[in-house]
């Protein structure tokens, strides 16, 4: 396809970092989101008021934690998005599938000007 110019082995690498990259805010608020491992957000407040002995810095932080989850959660799916999208074109250009990597591209603009990652994540799009 002379209107791709990729080299898979290059993007390969930089979907493998960014999962890497991902999987820490993942496992940050594991505990705190699903109570699938990973460190708990919530235990983490807490222990903190008990490091500084103080209610208030306790509560401080949980109320912080508790304000923020919505938008680590929505960086996570956001990053399994690209991360899915970007691998399925790749594949599709390796493939020489020309209309699965314009389909995709397509679906990753629509995704990232609505924040709606949702289409490029297994089993959520549909």
């Amino acid at each position: 396809m002379s209107q791709w110019d990729i080299q898979p082995d290059e993007v390969d690498a930089v979907l493998t970092t960014t999962a890497a990259d991902g999987n820490d805010l993942v496992t940050a608020i594991g505990g705190a989101n699903s109570g699938a491992g990973g460190d708990d957000l919530g235990q983490l407040a807490l222990d903190a008021q008990d490091g500084a002995q103080s209610a208030i810095i306790g509560a401080a932080l949980w109320g912080f934690l508790e304000d923020q989850m919505p938008a680590m959660v929505a960086a996570i799916t956001r990053i399994q998005g690209m991360i899915t999208g970007t691998g399925q074109a790749k594949n599709a250009i390796v493939a020489g599938d020309e209309a699965m990597a314009v389909s995709t591209s397509a679906i990753m603009s629509i995704a990232v000007a609505s924040g709606n990652f949702s289409p490029l994540i297994p089993d959520e799009g549909k």
